[in-house]
């Protein structure tokens, strides 16, 4: 699987452009934002059929020429749940993450907590490679490789 993004830079952080959330993951998102979110978060969500990255658009959502931009550890967070409905296929997956929120909480929910921990890695990955550097590589734990040219990333998740 390959993502390819374009990133801006806005009071010194890394944001990516995403799809602004449509009819139910608007509703999706809202309700989480209110009922399980802290004041002031970004929330976002991937659509597993169509493999996008949702976000609502509020006051905590960096905006450019109208289009909503996430923080890149957000959407490394998201690309991290992409790779695993990759591995895990879309119907197990599904099924497993809607076990996993309803037995340990979304907290604790095992896909969320390795989404957590690998992104917080692979973004503290990319914050010391890429300084400043026009064109950067990286390869993490030999199954996520990300590609920086510019203002582009390519992020590539290779399955084990």
């Amino acid at each position: 699987m390959i993502k390819q993004v374009k990133f801006i830079i806005h009071n010194n952080q890394k944001y990516i452009s995403v799809k602004r959330a449509v009819f139910p993951f608007n509703l999706i998102l809202y309700i989480f934002k209110k009922t399980m979110c802290k004041a002031g978060s970004t929330v976002s969500m991937i659509n597993p059929f169509t493999k996008n990255i949702y976000t609502i658009i509020d006051d905590y959502t960096v905006r450019v020429d109208e289009a909503p931009y996430i923080s890149l550890s957000l959407y490394l967070h998201e690309f991290i749940h992409l790779c695993q409905v990759h591995n895990d296929g879309l119907i197990k997956f599904l099924l497993k993450y809607l076990y996993y929120n309803i037995r340990y909480g979304y907290t604790n929910n095992p896909y969320e907590v390795h989404a957590r921990q690998d992104s917080e890695h692979f973004y503290e990955v990319i914050n010391t490679s890429y300084l400043g550097n026009k064109t950067t590589n990286i390869t993490y734990n030999h199954t996520y490789e990300i590609f920086f040219n510019d203002d582009n990333i390519t992020l590539k998740y290779t399955r084990d």
